[in-house]
């Protein structure tokens, strides 16, 4: 923790650096006696005030007609916008109190150039400060202290771009610039630009150390009011409240800067005031009189924010498209946030001159450009790095395709290392309108093969990503029968200007299939994987795959069938009927009976091409017995027409039918004629025409009675099963005459 004691020690070391400065730090000394002891979050108070900033005459520093430089893009009023420093308002003078560099940062540095009443802060005093002012009114802004403002914004911005941090001319208000502690995540620090008013006195600007993170609203104080001047040293005020301490040179305190026109330089946290390029440094200057590390004390945990995120990719895999408009213009803009960062973009071009010019910030930037152009392949084409200029550029004729400019921030070899060279650039040029001529491939013939000739291979030659260019190529193929054929497999390296393909017809199919073969190139940007500017050509062929009936019919197996003789008609159901795997012939079904005594040939009921049909089966009157039935399935052979049995196929089934015999048929015997005999003379009457009935076997008995036995007994018969014939024999009782029925 700082006290009063340390102040004043503090501003002894000051004092005692120029008799010329002592007589305002004495009045400042003085008024410092009388601080009460402060206390700051995590920091020691210390009190930094710069002299007075020597001020280039008008017209050169304060010239406004002399700007050069981007358009660097600001939100006004909450949009982004690009004003073009040259301009007397980049963002128009009525959008001054408009302007914000970051707006979602949670760290704000407020320039605050409406006056300020300070008090209650560090600074332990109550003082109004009036508006910016240089004209000697302070109640209104004239449009050059408007333009002024705007200018010395931009410087500032232009100093913080790299971080994640807003830099606005919008009141936040005050709990956007004091750290409560706690969850609070929104605080910053509030550059007082204004005149130099009783306390201060004759000094360029006034700071404490370390105070960004306070729990107060604790200003610092700009009072340079100059293009250079003034944005430069709200810049340097900042750093000390970001925990900055002065950069020297040997014997000076501040560091004048060194050099000349575009890289004439000088560290932020010095006083390089009409020098043109100014950043943060490391001490790593000849004579420096400090190795503070700016960047990184300004990322410290205790200000609360680090760099902002990369806006392009460090690699040409990652690179930005420029945009294009009319076909030939291109622009885009970037920011170098850290000392290792580089942005990759890429164009595409047709083939000829192609012009492109990388600007940083041109007028107090703090970004010297390198600029680094390679082709589609990475392959390196030229680079640009003026030793006597911040810039970069090229010219260059050029191929047609697509092309990567790596944008680094550099240093100047015994001025200034690349260490600060950080913050905004824009690129703008001129290409030749990128055409894709198409690709090529020869016409491939048609193809004939017989059914399941197996895997084919089809040769492609001619193949070309278009005259004059070389893209890479994929070729693809597509089959329009996928029953017939799959999609054909695609054997092919870019750049070859062959290849083959290979397709199998489908087992026991046969037709036509197109196959279209398409040739696509990687576009004006040699990319297949950006389908947008790829160009394509197809060609087709056709393959006919011939019949070939080497498959039988089928037919399914039908159980054996078991009827009762003279059982009338029966259907036999048969299925399972096609005229082979992958074929469809028209059919034709027959049928036969092995035993037509016992059963005829079956009644077919079929239509082709349907897979069931019936069969008609009825035995004759009065048979049994076994027959067996062959069902002969006949396919139209490769012609599909029945009409020519020559090149027909025939596929056979059979199954039994066994007709069961029924005792339903009365034995035979033919009529007895009526015999006459004489008294007591025996007779004998023959039998013929014993059957045991129609197609029937039983064993017979014959048997014979006599209805008057008193004439005639019974008679006796003399049979032998099986015959057909036999005998009665009778003899009248004695002595007995008449007529008996037998």
């Amino acid at each position: 923790m700082a006290s009063n004691n340390y102040l004043r020690r503090t501003l002894a070391k000051i004092l005692s650096r120029t008799d010329q400065q002592q007589p305002a730090l004495r009045q400042r000394r003085l008024f410092l006696e009388n601080l009460e002891d402060r206390r700051l979050l995590a920091a020691d108070i210390v009190t930094f005030i710069d002299p007075l900033a020597p001020v280039a005459p008008l017209g050169s520093d304060d010239d406004a007609a002399n700007e050069t430089g981007v358009a660097i893009p600001v939100f006004v009023d909450g949009v982004l916008t690009f004003g073009d420093v040259a301009d007397q308002f980049p963002y128009g003078s009525s959008n001054t109190f408009l302007l914000a560099s970051r707006p979602s940062a949670t760290k704000t540095i407020y320039l605050d150039y409406n006056g300020h009443h300070s008090v209650n802060n560090f600074w332990n005093h109550d003082i109004v400060f009036p508006a910016f002012d240089f004209n000697g009114d302070t109640s209104s802004f004239s449009n050059a202290e408007l333009s002024r403002i705007q200018k010395q914004f931009l410087e500032v911005v232009e100093d913080f771009f790299p971080f994640d941090v807003n830099v606005t001319t919008i009141d936040p208000g005050v709990e956007a610039l004091r750290n409560t502690g706690g969850s609070d995540v929104r605080w910053g620090v509030r550059a007082v630009n204004t005149q130099v008013t009783d306390g201060f006195l004759s000094a360029g600007g006034v700071a404490h150390l370390n105070s960004f993170g306070a729990n107060i609203d604790d200003p610092v104080f700009t009072f340079n009011k100059s293009l250079s001047s003034g944005g430069q040293t709200n810049s340097h005020e900042v750093g000390h409240a970001l925990g900055l301490s002065h950069d020297g040179l040997g014997g000076d305190a501040y560091h004048p800067g060194t050099g000349s026109g575009s890289t004439g330089w000088g560290p932020i946290m010095g006083a390089p005031f009409g020098k043109n390029m100014v950043q943060w440094s490391n001490g790593d200057y000849a004579n420096s009189t400090t190795t503070q590390n700016d960047v990184n004390i300004i990322r410290k945990a205790a200000n609360g924010f680090d760099y902002r995120g990369d806006n392009h990719g460090n690699t040409r895999f990652a690179a930005t498209s420029l945009n294009v408009t009319t076909d030939t213009i291109v622009d885009g803009w970037g920011i170098i946030h850290e000392r290792n960062d580089v942005d990759y973009f890429s164009f595409i071009t047709g083939a000829g001159n192609v012009a492109i010019q990388i600007d940083p910030v041109a007028s107090r930037g703090s970004l010297d450009v390198e600029a680094t152009l390679y082709n589609s392949q990475g392959q390196f084409v030229a680079s640009d790095n003026p030793t006597n200029s911040i810039n970069a550029s090229f010219n260059e004729n050029l191929a047609a395709g697509e092309y990567f400019i790596k944008v680094d921030g550099v240093g100047k070899a015994g001025v200034y290392s690349d260490y600060g060279s950080l913050g905004y650039f824009e690129i703008n040029g001129t290409i030749i309108k990128a055409t894709n001529e198409t690709p090529t491939i020869n016409a491939i013939a048609d193809v004939v093969v017989n059914e399941d000739a197996g895997a084919q291979n089809v040769n492609l030659s001619g193949i070309t990503s278009g005259t004059g260019e070389a893209q890479p190529i994929r070729i693809t193929a597509s089959s329009s029968n996928t029953g017939l054929m799959a999609d054909p497999t695609v054997n092919y390296t870019s750049p070859n200007a062959t290849g083959t393909l290979t397709f199998t017809p489908n087992a026991d199919q046969f037709g036509t299939s197109t196959m279209t073969v398409t040739i696509e190139d990687g576009g004006n940007d040699n990319n297949l994987a950006t389908l947008g500017n790829n160009a394509t050509i197809t060609t087709t062929f056709v393959v006919t795959v011939n019949a070939v009936n080497d498959d039988p019919p089928t037919i399914s197996a039908i159980a054996n069938v078991a009827v009762d003789e003279d059982s009338g008609d029966t259907i036999v159901n048969f299925a399972g009927i096609t005229a082979g795997p992958g074929e469809v012939q028209p059919l034709r079904v027959t049928a036969v009976s092995s035993n037509a005594t016992l059963i005829g040939d079956p009644t077919v009921t079929y239509n082709s091409p349907n897979t069931t049909g019936t069969l008609t089966v009825a035995p004759l009157a009065d048979q049994s017995g076994t027959t067996t039935i062959t069902v002969t399935v006949e396919d139209g052979g490769p012609d599909a027409n029945l009409n020519t049995p020559s090149d027909n196929v025939f596929q056979t089934e059979t199954f039994d039918i066994v007709v069961n015999a029924l005792t339903d048929d009365a034995p035979t015997l033919d009529a007895i004629a009526n015999t006459t005999g004489n008294e007591d003379a025996a007779v004998s009457v023959d039998l013929t025409g014993i059957t045991a009935g129609t197609d029937e076997t039983q064993t017979l008995i014959v048997t014979a009675t006599s209805a008057d036995t008193n004439l005639i007994p019974h008679p006796s018969v003399a049979y032998t099963n099986g015959t057909t014939v036999g005998t009665i024999n009778y003899t009248p009782v004695a002595n007995q005459s008449g007529t008996t029925t037998v």
